[in-house]
């Protein structure tokens, strides 16, 4: 054997050692793939029981929401809308700024009263989200991203806050696509709606017990069910839209609440997704969360601001 290995070439020898790898990578997965399949074949198969629970409490988990939907036109000073112009009540508002005294961008303003009503929201007043598009990850606080929320409880009149001249226009990887998204603003539709909870997100993804993707199903029923759970789960969030209040929030990277120390974030104030006009990193979203009992006391201040894209 020595006298063999002393006439091998180097790449000859390489080869060997690469074949010999091989071999034994396919030898470790076809052992790996026989010790999954008798763990399966012993565990209890997936009863249609144990399905139906889980898709009882999605319905159970539904939530109203108000999709807003882009159109044409021009927004008016106090409309719901995305960019643009915000609301004002007096000229001697100030714009929010950074603590380098940089203007946040305006992102977008709820006019409640002009919304279908959704459970535990206002029925009236103005919410306006500012947010720094220029450094989006970078300064955090203990509401998620630093931002700025403006909340108007019993708004009047039609006066409309000016850009400031220092506001950057929109650049690669800003927010804002174009530059009448940004100064202009986007009108949008409320459309009212109803959204099941998705078995990805939190409370369901912690509550969903792991084999039921790895044990075999008990019949052909089971497995229909099974085989189309991803398509489920992809169309809840499409019946959402790309832009929304109330519902479900989605996540790009996942749902951060399931590891937060305080995932009781159960409402969403508001999403927003990526369009031709406006997006988030690489076909990122964004998310305005919000605990229940805070929403119904109109505590804004607790708000958690995040942001996560591909």
């Amino acid at each position: 054997m020595s006298d063999i290995l002393k006439n091998l070439s180097g790449l000859q020898f390489t080869l060997i050692l690469v074949g010999i790898g091989i071999v034994a990578t396919l030898l470790h997965s076809a052992y790996v793939s026989w010790r999954e399949k008798r763990i399966m074949d012993a565990a209890p198969p997936i009863t249609r029981a144990e399905v139906d629970a889980i898709l009882d409490r999605m319905d159970n988990l539904k939530l109203p929401l108000a999709r807003l939907v882009v159109t044409d036109g021009q927004p008016g000073p106090m409309d719901t809308k995305i960019g643009g112009h915000p609301w004002s009540p007096s000229e001697d508002e100030k714009w929010p700024q950074t603590k380098n005294a940089e203007p946040l961008s305006f992102l977008a303003q709820i006019n409640f009263a002009k919304m279908p009503q959704i459970d535990d929201f206002p029925s009236q007043g103005i919410l306006q989200l500012f947010f720094a598009d220029f450094d989006p990850f970078g300064e955090e606080e203990d509401g998620g991203l630093a931002h700025t929320l403006r909340w108007y409880p019993s708004p009047t009149g039609t006066m409309q806050h000016p850009l400031p001249s220092n506001l950057p226009k929109p650049r690669k990887r800003s927010f804002f696509q174009t530059e009448a998204a940004q100064r202009v603003g986007l009108s949008v539709r409320p459309e009212y709606d109803v959204a099941r909870a998705s078995y990805y997100h939190w409370p369901l993804d912690d509550a969903v017990d792991p084999s039921l993707f790895w044990r075999h199903p008990e019949n052909e029923e089971v497995r229909d069910i099974l085989n189309g759970w991803e398509q489920m789960s992809d169309d809840i969030v499409a019946m959402h839209g790309t832009h929304w209040v109330g519902g479900h929030p989605y996540f790009t990277q996942g749902d951060f609440r399931s590891d937060n120390d305080d995932p009781h974030l159960d409402r969403v104030l508001l999403h927003l997704g990526t369009d031709d006009h406006f997006m988030f990193g690489d076909a990122g979203v964004l998310n305005l969360l919000i605990n229940q009992e805070d929403l119904r006391a109109k505590r804004f201040e607790q708000a958690y601001l995040t942001l996560d894209c591909h």
